[in-house]
């Protein structure tokens, strides 16, 4: 959890890094209103952190153990004393509480928790694989998209387009995403695949299970010291494109009223020029009130 824990702390430095730079914040990938840099940022530190949280969640349902139930659950040819005394050794051994199951045998026939630790993985990464593509837009360009931020490049470059540098890193957690929520369906199947007394698919439950916890430690680890710690603000760019839109119109509908800024912003689309130019230049208000009516911190 160690690495998980890391990304969601550089996501709150970023955060903090961020804090005063302005930007367009949007819905349906069209313009809407005002935003921080960094709330963005101490957005993804939250959803993350959550999914943490989930992590830790199923974790602990893990922790209850059928060892001692012997080949179906009823714990026949293990005496007493090693059922005590084997978990005192592993709690000694792992340092986790783990602790003996109500009913062996219902940990023996069915692999269901270790279907919720699956299932908070896949969570997790489709939250992460989600931020990766946000990175992705924003960094977009370097002149035809958004350049909002700016990635640390990686590689060389394309081999038919020179200089051209991708976004590997969020597209490596895009791809974890699509390995765990795979794995997970296999996970799902086997843990399925339980008959009677014994959940006999394990052995792949287990395999793909691994592969998922290794895969998402790995992947997060490099995609937090080499993609989220490296991120650079265009904060000329953020400005450029909020100044541009029509976004603070929200902000100001309560200081001039809805219609007033309506009209006003039906005159900025048709003539290119800003809200912040046409408020100041019909003296609606002046440059240092319009400053303090965007403010949104």
């Amino acid at each position: 959890m160690g690495d998980l824990q890391k990304t969601v702390a550089v996501f709150d430095q970023k955060a903090k890094e961020f804090a005063d730079i302005y930007k367009l914040g949007r819905t349906h990938l069209q313009d809407a209103v005002p935003v921080t840099l960094g709330s963005e940022f101490a957005a993804y530190s939250a959803v993350l952190s959550r999914g943490i949280n989930n992590i830790k969640h199923a974790l602990d349902v893990c922790l209850e153990l059928n060892l001692g139930g012997t080949a179906v659950g009823n714990s026949i040819n293990a005496p007493k004393e090693y059922r005590v005394a084997v978990y005192e050794e592993l709690i000694t051994i792992t340092g986790f509480p783990v602790k003996p199951a109500a009913n062996f045998m219902s940990q023996t026939s069915s692999q269901t928790d270790f279907v919720i630790l699956s299932q908070a993985l896949v969570s997790f990464t489709l939250d992460a694989s989600k931020i990766a593509d946000d990175l992705r837009l924003m960094a977009s360009g370097p002149v035809g998209g958004i350049g909002e931020i700016m990635l640390e490049e990686l590689q060389a470059g394309s081999s038919i387009m020179p200089g051209k540098v991708n976004p590997i890193l969020p597209e490596a957690v895009n791809q974890l995403y699509y390995m765990v929520s795979g794995n997970n369906l296999t996970i799902e199947h086997a843990a399925h695949a339980s008959f009677l007394e014994l959940a006999n698919m394990f052995p792949m439950l287990a395999d793909r299970l691994i592969s998922s916890l290794k895969l998402t430690r790995e992947v997060m680890a490099q995609f937090t010291k080499k993609c989220v710690s490296t991120v650079r603000a265009n904060e000329q760019r953020c400005r450029e494109l909020l100044e541009k839109s029509t976004a603070y119109a929200t902000l100001l509908s309560p200081v001039l009223g809805y219609d007033a800024v309506s009209a006003i912003v039906k005159e900025s689309v048709s003539s290119g020029k800003s809200l912040r130019e046409l408020i100041v230049a019909k003296k609606f208000m002046t440059e240092e009130d319009f400053e303090k009516a965007i403010k949104i911190l």
